[in-house]
């Protein structure tokens, strides 16, 4: 991953906006398996044109919330890049940052249930 976003289209099979089934969604993530990702203001993330904040990261897996409006059935697409800035622990200039994994989670109903 260098200057250029990665991209990928990630299909979601649910009528997240509906929630006929399941009730509306209360709460939708993504997690990305970076590993050498020291911070996550290292990256700049979007979902579907969205950027995502305010992301956590524990043992090389970035996790960051989605507005559930955001998330819609059928392709989606996460963009990942770089900060041209992004350094690692000992100041070296970060070129690249693989993204092995990635997944969206959707939480349904109401909180507590």
């Amino acid at each position: 991953m260098g200057g250029s976003p990665l991209a990928v289209d990630i299909a979601i099979g649910d009528d997240v906006r509906s929630g006929e089934a399941s009730g509306p969604p209360r709460a939708s993530h993504l997690h990305l398996e970076l590993p050498g990702l020291s911070s996550p203001d290292q990256v700049v993330v979007k979902f579907n044109g969205q950027p995502l904040k305010d992301g956590t990261l524990l043992k090389g897996w970035l996790d960051l919330a989605v507005p559930p409006d955001c998330v819609k059935q059928g392709e989606n697409r996460v963009e990942i890049s770089r900060r041209p800035a992004a350094r690692d622990d000992a100041g070296k200039r970060i070129d690249g940052l693989p993204c092995r994994d990635l997944a969206v989670h959707v939480e349904y109903g109401a909180k507590g249930r």
